[in-house]
């Protein structure tokens, strides 16, 4: 299915074109599949008897599903077929179940894939063996086509987790580590998961394997990190920085190679029958698993009104985000710089024409009160300015919020568009001078008034005021929502400087290995919080995300109310995996450290002499080499 490509803004590749993935062999591994009333999680692969349907439950689901399947037959766009996967999976029989596996196997576009996949995850306890053989299939041409991104590796770590330790399960799971970079906070889940698959396996092999990367700087402390997950009993402050890069490195692995050498013994690879349907014990994800059968009322009438959920027809969507720049900053400014490309694309799955601007503001005093950066497509002219920006000024609490206001709503060339959004996102960790915050509050109000958004982004940190209600007012006369963000997370938002940053944290849950070595240690599932229903929810309130980091939730709010806040717990998951897909690896260049070795300069001064001296002494050219 052709992909619509954005002229302006060039959204990023994976999401902008995509070949068709290729064929990979079938699962062997046969059975049936199971109905709605699949065994429980960790229950034997014999599922229980199938619930007995309500004759109008039965009518209405009939009727959902058929319509569901009419509807994404006929989309061609990537959001409706997405909204479209995740209100099929809320239906609880097997019908849904093919469906999803037929569109994770043959859609061509990545975020339709991906959202299958993740609704996929959330109806393991009830799939069949043969239907988790094609998950396992569509799992690892997902990793062929670089579409586990983000946090969905997580997820595909833990369908590894449960599974057996075949030779083309390791290749994914080294695929996916090869992909990590130890100095991203938002790979360290992935990496600690590799570790605790490799924990769950008890393979040798990955050991060594993982033994054997501790050779190189760019990859020691990402192998160390694993190893450390999977049961290494070298804690990080055994890790000799002192000694420089070479000789650290060098005894980080004689230390896990005298580990090696004592417990290779006891570690035996599991065996996993896949009789025993060990999938079923896995959690959601992402997406919240099917409702349960017996809460369906055929009488509700929002399962008829999900038919109407649609992509918004949005012409334009601009956003400008209003940002302080005084001295205590810079967490804020160095998460934009890593988030606001990611941002842009996301906005270019909803709108033709996404535009980003930058209000940059301190206070009377500083270098400047205020300096904008016009709504552009051009991720790149904003990327310039946030590096060019630094964060200085300031001394007392409130900044110069009202100024800033007025040059984003007056001086931004704001689309005329009546198919179009605008928001502005204030991002700031002190309110406004108190003289000005009801004139501030009242020009909110009235741009609310013309259809303009306002949010707030609360930096939250030991130089933050505790009375943040300013801001807050702000978002409420908006008709917006206050979005805490704690200055740790987001200073973790550049990729970290420091070799061995991230390696103090807590090991990871691993079960303990059995104390013969014989038995497969017992899968740990991950705590989950589903979403807040819509029906649970004050429609009059504006919607929260819940959880994700803070790119994540600022995307998925702006994303819910421009597509309806109504559908919020729809919207939600698809604006989650959307988020994860725009994650770009980095690579992982680690710096050099330790003591300098001092150079005797006296000799190098000699030779240079004696060079300059006698003529018969001549620099080697090209032909001495």
């Amino acid at each position: 299915m052709p992909v619509r490509r954005s002229r302006r803004l060039g959204i990023a590749a994976l999401l902008a074109a995509v070949v068709a993935p290729p064929a990979f062999a079938q699962f062997k591994l046969g059975g049936s599949s199971t109905g709605p009333g699949a065994a429980a999680p960790g229950a034997p692969a014999a599922a229980a008897a199938p619930a007995v349907e309500d004759p109008k439950v039965t009518k209405l689901l009939d009727f959902l599903e058929k319509e569901y399947g009419a509807l994404f037959a006929k989309s061609k766009d990537r959001v409706a077929k997405s909204l479209m996967a995740v209100c099929l999976n809320r239906l609880p029989r097997n019908g849904p179940t093919k469906a999803l596996l037929e569109m994770a196997k043959k859609e061509a576009d990545p975020l339709v894939r991906a959202v299958a996949w993740e609704c996929l995850l959330s109806r393991a306890p009830s799939l069949g063996m043969d239907q988790y053989g094609q998950l396992m299939d569509v799992t690892y041409s997902l990793a062929q086509t670089d579409t586990l991104r983000g946090q969905l590796r997580v997820g595909a770590l833990e369908l590894l987790a449960v599974s057996p330790p075949t030779r083309k399960n390791k290749e994914l799971l080294t695929q996916i580590y090869a992909r990590c970079d130890s100095r991203n906070p938002a790979d360290d889940d992935v990496i600690d998961g590799v570790g605790k698959v490799v924990g769950i396996w008890r393979s040798a092999d990955l050991v060594e394997h993982f033994i054997g990367r501790l050779t190189t700087l760019d990859e020691a402390f990402r192998a160390y990190r694993v190893l450390y997950a999977a049961g290494s009993p070298v804690t990080p402050d055994k890790i000799q920085m002192d000694l420089g890069d070479r000789k650290c490195i060098a005894a980080l692995q004689a230390d896990h190679v005298a580990w090696w050498n004592a417990d290779k013994a006891k570690w035996v690879e599991s065996k996993v029958s896949l009789e025993d349907a060990p999938w079923r014990q896995l959690v959601p994800h992402l997406i919240s698993a099917p409702m349960p059968l017996a809460s369906v009322n055929a009488d509700d009438k929002s399962w008829r009104r999900d038919l109407e959920l649609r992509r918004p027809s949005l012409k334009s969507f601009d956003v400008n985000f209003l940002v302080d720049v005084s001295g205590s900053m810079d967490p804020a400014l160095a998460w934009l710089r890593k988030d606001v490309k990611a941002m842009m694309n996301g906005l270019g799955v909803v709108s033709l024409e996404p535009r980003i601007g930058l209000t940059f503001y301190r206070d009377r005093g500083d270098a400047f009160v205020t300096q904008l950066v016009n709504l552009t497509g051009n991720a790149n002219q904003l990327m310039d300015a946030l590096a060019k920006m630094d964060c200085k000024g300031g001394g007392d609490v409130p900044e110069a919020v009202l100024a800033a206001m007025t040059d984003a709503l007056q001086k931004n060339s704001w689309s005329t568009s009546t198919s179009g959004r605008k928001v502005v996102i204030l991002v700031a960790d002190a309110p406004g001078h108190p003289e000005e915050q009801t004139a501030a509050v009242d020009m909110v109000k009235q741009a609310a008034e013309r259809g303009f958004r306002v949010h707030a982004v609360k930096l939250q940190s030991s130089y933050a005021p505790a009375d943040q209600s300013g801001l807050d007012a702000l978002a409420v006369a908006g008709k917006g929502i206050s979005i805490p963000a704690p200055a740790a997370e987001l200073t973790e938002a550049a990729l970290r400087t420091k070799p061995t940053a991230g390696l103090s944290r807590g090991r990871p849950m691993l079960p303990a290995p059995p104390a013969d070595g014989t038995a497969r240690p017992a899968y740990v599932p991950p705590a989950y919080t589903p979403p807040v229903a819509a029906a649970a929810r004050n429609p009059d309130e504006p919607f929260i995300p819940a959880a994700g980091p803070v790119g994540r939730r600022v995307l998925t709010t702006v994303l819910v109310d421009a597509i309806s806040p109504a559908y919020a717990d729809r919207v939600e998951p698809m604006a989650a995996v959307l988020w994860e897909l725009l994650q770009e690896p980095s690579t992982e260049k680690q710096p050099p450290f330790g003591p300098v070795a001092k150079v005797d300069t006296s000799r190098m001064r000699n030779d240079t002499a004696t060079m300059r001296n006698d003529s018969k002494v001549k620099p080697k050219g090209p032909q001495d080499r």
